[in-house]
């Protein structure tokens, strides 16, 4: 029988944070920031990260909406026409001041789209490999 996987506490989420794990200080914690927050926001599991492509997020000014285009329950086949696809939407914090949070992950997947431009015209994979170089 496999062992129950724990997810991460508040308290370890802001751990991250405040070492520097999560961020977008560099290319390479950018992506590991965006992986983080697919799997719990969206709840995508491992092999549900391949199938993600850049047109299944929308992304406002403090908002990312994903919607599922395939996953081990939906997997976009003759037998899932009939099934509607998943949605969810995940509102940010803002400041009381109506500024970005400085963790708002509207504007830090936006940052990672506009750093993978190449990504929005074509139907490819979502990750790219993170140059260990300069990031800005």
């Amino acid at each position: 029988m496999k062992e129950e996987k724990q997810g991460f506490s508040l308290e370890e989420e802001e751990q991250m944070w405040q070492k520097g794990v999560l961020g977008s200080r560099t290319a390479k914690i950018l992506t590991d920031t965006i992986y983080f927050y697919h799997g719990k926001i969206f709840g995508l599991r491992t092999g549900e990260h391949r199938m993600i492509r850049p047109r299944d997020f929308e992304i406002g000014d403090d908002y990312i909406q994903y919607t599922e285009n395939a996953s081990k329950t939906h997997q976009g086949g003759l037998r899932d026409l009939k099934k509607n696809p998943r949605v969810i939407k995940h509102f940010c914090e803002m400041c009381s001041n109506g500024e970005e949070h400085t963790r708002c992950l509207a504007r830090i997947y936006r940052q990672y789209l506009e750093l993978v431009e190449c990504l929005r015209t074509k139907d490819r994979a979502y990750y790219f490999q993170a140059y260990t170089d300069k990031f800005n």
